[in-house]
């Protein structure tokens, strides 16, 4: 079963309650940390969902985890697809996460300063088109696996690959 960190605007638009102790996330990518994020189109927002260890994520359209949630797994897998990972890792990646999700209160700045970083760069791409229906919600998330994080000294695909014992080019930083 999923954790799902939230910040306190998700879990109030939620209208859910975070457990003190969320048991430990099962699976290497078992732990997600979640925010809403308005979007430059009135009313419309999305659910940014990252992975702390590889800053790896996927967004979602909606406002509450209560409507995105469910579609979590097949956003992942879809980015894991488009990333190269083959069907097995691909498979074994998704397999922890399900509907079912313990909610927990977000506990590192880190993630969050890395969610606060793309959400500049989704409100930038999601501004290049005329409605919400017009963003393209995979090339924001292709976007941010290409998208380097300075200060762990990580691109997030080559973090994904790297988890899934995939080989690959080294990044320049390695």
């Amino acid at each position: 079963m999923p954790v799902i960190r939230c910040t306190r605007r998700l879990l109030t638009y939620s209208k859910r309650s975070a457990v003190a102790t969320p048991p430990s996330p099962t699976g290497p990518f078992g732990e997600w940390y979640a925010n809403a994020i308005s979007m430059p189109f009135p009313g419309k927002w999305i659910v940014l969902y990252t992975h702390p260890q590889t800053r790896i994520s996927v967004v979602v359209p909606g406002r509450s985890l209560n409507t995105t949630v469910h579609h979590l797994k097949d956003r992942f897998a879809g980015l894991l697809a488009r990333l190269g990972v083959p069907d097995r890792q691909r498979q074994e990646a998704c397999s922890g996460l399900t509907d079912e999700v313990v909610v927990a209160r977000t506990n590192s700045r880190s993630v969050i300063g890395t969610q606060t970083d793309y959400s500049h760069t989704l409100r930038h791409l999601a501004g290049r088109a005329s409605s919400m229906d017009e963003v393209d919600l995979a090339e924001m998330e292709d976007a941010m696996a290409r998208t380097p994080i300075i200060a762990l000294k990580l691109f997030p695909r080559d973090a994904v690959y790297d988890t899934l014992g995939i080989e690959r080019n080294r990044s320049p930083w390695e």
